[in-house]
């Protein structure tokens, strides 16, 4: 059996509205090992501290617009990480989230290092849609 199926997902969910980020928490699997964080600062550190702890996330869910470092400057951090810790070739897929629709913020996003890009407001079923495809993407 494939270990990275077997094992619990590591999901980091990193968004600015409490609310939705609760949401997001409660509809994960109960197996899946959740760590939030509210903005994108304690976003990259919690990103940072797994990695040096050698159980980095499968996937990150990020807020584009948050105060402080933005969802845009906080993935470029991670993938910086990851590239510095030799995790190119197994990166976390990372869906990030946000209310706008237009392309250069979706082509923004992508370009920062996103594998997703949802629109909100959406549906619960839709986000872990995109997380089960991702995590069937790492696997692959």
């Amino acid at each position: 059996m494939d270990q990275s199926l077997s094992r619990k997902p590591r999901i980091l969910i990193v968004e600015d509205d409490g609310d939705l980020m609760l949401l997001i928490s409660a509809a994960l699997p109960s197996d899946a090992h959740v760590v939030a964080e509210r903005d994108g600062i304690a976003g990259v550190a919690a990103f940072r501290h797994a990695i040096l702890n050698g159980t980095p996330f499968d996937t990150v869910c990020l807020d584009l617009f948050m105060p402080g470092m933005d969802g845009g400057r906080a993935l470029r951090a991670m993938r910086r990480f990851e590239a510095e810790h030799g995790l190119r070739a197994e990166p976390a897929r990372v869906v990030m989230m946000s209310a706008s629709h237009e392309r250069a913020t979706i082509e923004m996003a992508v370009a920062a290092g996103a594998d997703d890009y949802l629109v909100k407001p959406f549906t619960l079923d839709e986000l872990l849609h995109r997380l089960r495809l991702s995590r069937l993407a790492k696997s692959a």
